[in-house]
């Protein structure tokens, strides 16, 4: 989406009360305008993924809620795009969920290598949450409450 930065896929995760890993949401972000980073503090937009298709679901936004159907300075649209390799990242999101189940929230960013595989760069806590609800454009409390807190009839969505 902008070369000059690096661009990261966020993916929220939560560990449920029986230690099993929930996807609760994922944003890509991406840097705007000439900035190396992606962060919305610097200028950077992001936009909802559905997390079950990996197909950006929403406009990018900055942190100021202005919206842009497309990049403002490389002109790809966001609503559509095919995230690639969707169902390896959330396999991977789900295994490196598991491997700290005692951080029950992570936000995690990961970036797209040329060779088409995904790294993971960091791990965040508590991971942003409120940029990823903006992005998905839905508060995320009621999803989050029932995982952590333990409705074991709720599933993700």
């Amino acid at each position: 989406f902008h070369s000059p930065s690096i661009n990261t896929i966020r993916i929220a995760t939560a560990i449920d009360k029986k230690g099993i890993p929930h996807i609760m949401a994922a944003v890509i972000r991406v840097g705007a305008n000439g900035s190396i980073t992606d962060n919305a503090s610097a200028g950077g937009l992001f936009a909802g993924i559905d997390v079950n298709t990996g197909i950006i679901i929403s406009k990018g936004v900055d942190l100021q809620a202005k919206t842009y159907l497309i990049h403002p300075t490389t002109n790809m649209p966001f609503l559509g795009f095919q995230i690639p390799n969707w169902e390896q990242l959330k396999e991977l999101a789900l295994e490196v969920a598991g491997v700290m189940p005692e951080m029950r929230y992570i936000g995690w960013d990961w970036v797209l290598l040329q060779n088409g595989n995904w790294e993971l760069l960091e791990g965040n806590e508590p991971g942003g949450a409120h940029v990823i609800q903006q992005g998905i454009g839905r508060g995320l409390y009621n999803d989050y409450y029932n995982v952590l807190m333990g409705n074991e009839s709720y599933e993700t969505k």
